[in-house]
């Protein structure tokens, strides 16, 4: 009998977390599952935005990494994409997962990358209160290196995979 593979959309801002995204990908095939997530596309017009949705609709789990950055907003919303992937996920009843990077790391990565916009600037207002909407779901908190957001996410799919659980 071989073991069941989850499709795992993965959902952040992209520039900022290029790094932070490739270790998310790297946890979601090491715990024997697949990843989806559109690096390729920009979802600033309707055709990509359905594309996404489709995706999304085809995956069985929903992971939301959270930088510091609110992201491109969609222009038929005023909401950034991150957050229209989450709403859209969440009214589709996909169990959601999300990772959370710490200040501390953010700020460091901050000083390593100079030029990269680490923090949102234009949304603010936006970014604080979608961070409070999410963080009262299931999160892991502080993230604060690339090895342990590997674990963590690693850890997190494992774990509810072995009891059949899938935290929404």
């Amino acid at each position: 009998m071989s073991e069941i593979k989850h499709q795992i959309f993965i959902s952040s801002t992209y520039i900022d977390l290029i790094d932070e995204r490739q270790k998310v990908v790297e946890s979601v095939i090491e715990s024997s599952n697949i990843p989806a997530g559109m690096e390729l596309f920009t979802g600033e017009n309707v055709e990509q935005w359905n594309i996404i949705k489709h995706w999304i609709d085809e995956s069985d789990v929903f992971v939301l990494l959270l930088g510091g950055r609110y992201g491109t907003l969609a222009s038929d919303e005023n909401i950034s994409y991150i957050e229209k992937e989450y709403n859209y996920a969440q009214i589709k009843g996909i169990p959601t997962y999300i990772f959370v990077l710490s200040d501390a790391y953010l700020y460091k990565k901050q000083g390593e990358y100079s030029g990269l916009d680490i923090f949102e600037k234009n949304n603010k207002d936006k970014y604080k209160l979608f961070k409070d909407k999410i963080l009262k779901q299931y999160a892991k908190m502080d993230i604060n290196n690339l090895d342990n957001l590997k674990n963590v996410v690693y850890k997190t799919l494992i774990d509810n995979k072995k009891i059949g659980v899938v935290v929404g």
